[in-house]
């Protein structure tokens, strides 16, 4: 399974760069990448304003930097190793999903580090692939404190660094 973050600040809109703000880091939203080469990768996530569902997205695309005037990378991408079996439950896992809304009391929750604001018939793209880390793989996903997370609280920049250490560990 591989995730893609997307860098708020190459994103552009103000929703995206908020995120960034609020959360300390630089991306506003992420991905799971299914299956599918890179440049046409299929995904399954929570897009505002929509809610879940499938897309096929270019995570090779670049975008011109600002600050420096460089092409940048838009998509970042962590793989979590697993299985085959596994990558099979996690497809099953987002068809069973189904089509749930836009969780915006959960972004107003870890903006607001309210932990119990959340809509439970609701998700949004970081809560979604924390629930597949925790619920597929039964990863025991933490803080930097080592205390296990509710997944709604969970922002694009933490789930990235959760992958990271997950990526760069033994858990299986």
């Amino acid at each position: 399974m591989h995730l893609a973050f997307k860098d708020a600040y190459l994103a552009g809109g103000p929703y995206s760069r908020a995120i960034a703000w609020r959360t300390h880091g630089i991306y506003s939203h992420v991905e799971c990448w299914l299956s599918g080469p890179r440049n046409a990768a299929d995904c399954f996530a929570s897009r505002e304003p929509n809610g879940t569902g499938y897309a096929t997205i270019d995570l090779t695309e670049q975008r011109k930097n600002d600050q420096t005037g460089r092409m940048c990378n838009l998509w970042t991408c962590v793989e979590i190793p697993t299985t085959p079996e596994q990558d099979f439950a996690i497809s099953w896992y987002c068809e069973g999903v189904g089509l749930k809304r836009y969780d915006y009391l959960a972004i107003l929750g870890f903006v607001l580090h309210r932990k119990r604001t959340h809509d439970s018939a609701s998700v949004m793209c970081s809560e979604l692939c924390c629930q597949i880390g925790q619920k597929v793989l039964g990863l025991w996903l933490t803080d930097n404190d080592d205390k296990q997370i509710f997944p709604w609280c969970v922002s694009p920049w933490a789930l990235f660094q959760m992958a990271i250490r997950v990526k760069n560990s033994t858990i299986k």
